[in-house]
């Protein structure tokens, strides 16, 4: 009986020492388990905590940005009204500078014209006072030839049938010829060959030939058509002849005037 007391105890003691054994262990693995989750709490509500301050600063970045994104659709529309008045000022001005184009285009071409006319009236210029001195000069040749047509008039030397002999300026040399011509042996008319040579050491522009026809001593239909002739640019040493035709018949005798001008 003892013996079964004794048993009995020992199977309780082994039990009650299994179970606070097994509740030991379970104690501190719970113990264990209840620590890491406060920590990980801890962890998380450190995170929440960051995460609220984060969105603080977000929210307050997404209110400025907010401002800011206020401010540029103000700009934007101040800007697409910019934009639009620059563009019509584009336009405007695309058009000034077509026509600033065509009036470069005019600008140029009545610059070349006026260079052109500035030189033709160089050129003119140059001609008149060439022309001037030939007035001047041919003016002076008048004068003398009216004279010498007055003395002419008033009586002279006549020149023989054939004659040679040297202008009073000592350019030209003068031979003149009388040439008769006769119809069935009767005499119809006369001519009159006249030959200038340069003799001078410049050539001669014009060189003016003038015959006179007498009867007795009055002059005979002087026509200044037929009786006038004129030599161009006759050259150092260069001789010119000319023929007088259809002198009268009843010419007695008759003159030659020879003038050179340069």
């Amino acid at each position: 009986m003892a013996k079964k007391s004794i048993i009995v105890l020992a199977i309780i003691a082994i039990i009650g020492w299994t179970f606070w054994l097994a509740e030991s262990t379970y104690s501190d693995s719970l113990q264990n388990e209840i620590i890491s989750l406060k920590t990980e709490l801890n962890s998380v509500r450190d995170s929440y905590n960051k995460l609220l301050e984060e969105n603080s600063k977000l929210l307050e970045e997404n209110s400025i940005l907010e401002k800011e994104k206020s401010l540029l659709e103000e700009n934007y529309a101040e800007l697409k009204d910019n934009f639009t008045e620059l563009e019509i000022m584009y336009i405007d001005l695309t058009e000034e500078f077509e026509k600033l184009e065509g009036f470069k285009i005019m600008y140029e071409k009545l610059k070349g014209e006026y260079g052109q006319l500035e030189t033709e009236y160089d050129s003119l210029e140059k001609e008149y006072e060439k022309l001037k001195e030939n007035y001047e000069r041919l003016k002076e040749d008048y004068e003398n030839l009216q004279e010498m047509f007055e003395n002419i008039s008033k009586g002279g030397e006549a020149i023989a049938a054939s004659a040679e002999w040297v202008s009073e300026d000592k350019r030209l040399k003068v031979t003149s010829e009388v040439v008769p011509e006769f119809w069935f042996g009767e005499l119809e008319r006369y001519n009159v060959r006249v030959t200038v040579t340069n003799i001078g050491n410049e050539p001669l522009e014009k060189v003016w030939i003038f015959i006179f026809p007498y009867v007795g001593d009055k002059l005979c239909g002087w026509d200044r058509y037929d009786y006038v002739t004129v030599v161009q640019n006759l050259y150092m040493g260069e001789s010119y002849t000319y023929e007088f035709k259809y002198l009268p018949e009843e010419m007695t005798t008759y003159k030659v005037l020879v003038l050179s001008g340069v």
